[in-house]
């Protein structure tokens, strides 16, 4: 569990030094306030990238050359652990005061799954998007999974690099092939299995929290010969020379995508906006629960809820929350303070204004 947060620089937020946090925190304020931001700055010490932008640049206050990040969180044994994250001239990461050289070791600290309005979006926008919710989830349930990826997106920059240069660069092009059928092969096989997870829970989430009985499931886009290694090899073999006129990588995992199927439908298609935002709003339950019942890591679950729960009905609300149990610690952020139902009793209130976040009362006296 988060204890303090602390945060120099980042986005609206000249200093801020929030503490004590409880298991249940809520932030209530006007739009453009600096709700969001703050559960950006948690996501980003979770993960070291944002749910907002792929823009590091973006997150420092503006005038400022740079910003901070810190964390003091409870272990099990009930001592505190520390993680810093400073981006000025170069990236700095620490935790208890020791530097960390590479992400992969920084990142499982805490697990993160955010609820946004935007989440629609990956049932209903691009394919690129859906990659990169699923990218961000895998990365933060399977601890091997970020190198992997990381070498997979660097060996195909560079071969994309070399055919744009042309035929001549055939040696350079062929070398980095064999990195990309044995990391995308892996890539392919873990999500995969993450999909089946998630489909499985998807479909009773939904039925639990709709009543809906029709059959649900996420449908795996993968390109054709690339789940195995000596296929995908053979794939380049005969692709090369229409890489080469199109001066990138035509198939693999990068061009993957995933698709909600609901009836037998995809649901992009088909679906209307209420049934789109209840399919992704069951993604993401689906992928607390999922980290709930994987225990290949030990930190805990932070489940980090934008402004979502108001356009939820009560029967609706009341299944999000019960899910939402299964997380070690939630952040809420609202525009007003919202109805103190049986979950939300005992949470921790905040005032935010401004960049400013002044501690409320605690709710376990509000009704």
């Amino acid at each position: 569990m988060i204890r303090g947060i602390y945060l120099k620089n980042f986005r609206n937020y000249a200093e801020l030094s929030l503490k004590p946090l409880g298991k249940i925190n809520i932030f209530i304020g006007r739009n453009g306030q600096g709700k969001t931001n703050l559960l950006e700055g948690i996501f980003f010490l979770g993960m070291l990238r944002s749910f907002r932008t792929s823009q590091i640049s973006e997150l420092k206050k503006i005038g400022s050359g740079g910003f901070s990040l810190k964390a003091e969180l409870a272990s099990t044994s009930n001592s505190a652990k520390y993680i810093e994250s400073e981006y000025f001239d170069k990236r700095k990461l620490k935790i208890d005061g020791n530097p960390v050289a590479k992400a992969s070791e920084f990142i499982h600290n805490f697990r993160t799954v955010v609820f946004s309005p935007n989440d629609i979006l990956i049932v209903t926008g691009s394919s690129s998007g859906r990659r990169k919710f699923l990218d961000m989830y895998i990365s933060s349930v399977v601890p091997e999974y970020m190198p992997v990826l990381q070498e997979y997106v660097s060996a195909l920059q560079k071969r994309n690099a070399y055919l744009r240069m042309g035929r001549n660069r055939m040696a350079e092009v062929r070398s980095f092939e064999p990195i990309l059928a044995g990391k995308g092969s892996i890539i392919v096989g873990f999500r995969s299995e993450i999909l089946k997870n998630l489909s499985e829970h998807i479909s009773s989430l939904i039925q639990e929290i709709s009543g809906l009985q029709k059959d649900f499931s996420l449908k795996y886009s993968i390109q054709k010969n690339t789940s195995d290694y000596q296929e995908y090899m053979t794939r380049f073999e005969n692709e090369r020379e229409r890489d080469f006129s199109r001066q990138y990588s035509t198939f693999g995992p990068h061009l993957d995508d995933f698709e909600f199927i609901y009836d037998g439908k995809p649901l992009r298609c088909y679906g209307s906006t209420g049934q789109c935002r209840l399919a992704s709003l069951c993604l993401k339950l689906a992928s607390v629960r999922v980290m709930s019942i994987s225990r290949s890591n030990e930190s805990e679950i932070v489940a980090l809820v934008d402004d979502v729960t108001g356009e939820l009905d009560i029967d609706t609300k009341k299944a999000f929350y019960n899910v939402l149990k299964q997380a070690g610690q939630v952040f809420f952020t609202f525009t007003e303070k919202p109805v103190m139902d049986e979950f939300l009793k005992g949470s921790v209130i905040f005032e935010v204004s401004d960049g400013k976040i002044i501690p409320g009362s605690n709710s376990a006296d509000s009704s």
